[in-house]
């Protein structure tokens, strides 16, 4: 079985910093990506929120915006469409035609999300 490690992501221009960051998270658990600058972080590290981010001084305000903006757009999209999909009964091609996305697509943002059925609602026959 493979072992899944929490992603953690670091920012810094200087290559000898992000290298020994680098080999201090992978000690500690954690699978690393690095970037040099916030245009390459935003660019490589928009897939999923990371369990650790470590930031140079100079960008990390301006990363941090970004990637919060990015993260409460996230949760609200997964508010969107769990309300939809309850208000649907859980009916994925309704919940699909109501939030104008193709079935596919909310199949993976379920997924994504790791929403689930409630016990509470029954689903429609």
């Amino acid at each position: 079985m493979r072992e899944t490690r929490s992603a953690a992501r670091i920012v810094d221009p200087d290559p000898v910093t992000r290298r020994v960051l680098e080999a201090a998270v992978a000690r500690a658990g954690f699978a690393a990506a690095t970037a040099a600058t916030p245009a390459e972080a935003i660019e490589k590290f928009h897939a999923a929120a990371p369990a650790l981010v470590l930031l140079d001084f100079a960008h990390g305000p301006q990363l941090l915006r970004v990637f919060t903006r990015r993260r409460a757009a996230r949760e609200a999209e997964i508010v969107a469409v769990r309300e939809v999909l309850e208000r649907a009964r859980w009916n994925r091609a309704e919940a699909a035609r109501v939030l104008k996305i193709r079935y596919k697509t909310l199949l993976q943002k379920v997924s994504q999300s790791a929403l689930s059925w409630r016990p509470g609602l029954k689903r429609p026959r």
